[in-house]
Order: structure tokens, then sequence, then C-alpha cells
């Protein structure tokens, strides 16, 4: 796994890339997840928010050896 951090308007930005160099697309994953938490509301499921405040958070760490997670 490859990060590259990039600053916009004083933002950090996460690029993640796969040993292939394609990216990651978490945002997309993100917003999928958006919208089914929309539809669990519609229908007025409890899961709704747990699955809204699911990866709204996302930490990552590089080893300082430069060791790759298997």
């Amino acid at each position: 796994m490859r990060s590259v951090l990039s600053v916009h308007d004083g933002i950090r930005v996460l690029q993640d890339r796969a040993k292939s160099g394609r990216e990651r697309p978490w945002k997309q994953h993100k917003e999928q997840s958006l919208e089914l938490a929309n539809s669990f509301a519609r229908i007025g499921d409890d899961k709704a928010h747990r699955v809204r405040m699911c990866g709204g958070y996302l930490k990552f760490a590089e080893c300082p050896s430069g060791h790759e997670k298997s």
C-alpha cells in the first residue's frame, strides 16, 4: 500500500494506492454507504444511524521500517 498526502486549502488529503498503482476509492464507498443509510431511514430501520456513522473517520499508518501490510 502506498499512501500519498497532498495539501489543498489547508486540508490534508490522503490518496491510498495499491501496489498496482490503482487508487482505492474510499470516497465512493462512503457515498454508497450514505445512500444505503438513507434507504434504511426511509423505511424506518434503526440501522440507518449506524451505517451513516460507519467509516466516517479513517486512519492510516505507515511502518517506519518500510514494511507493507500483507
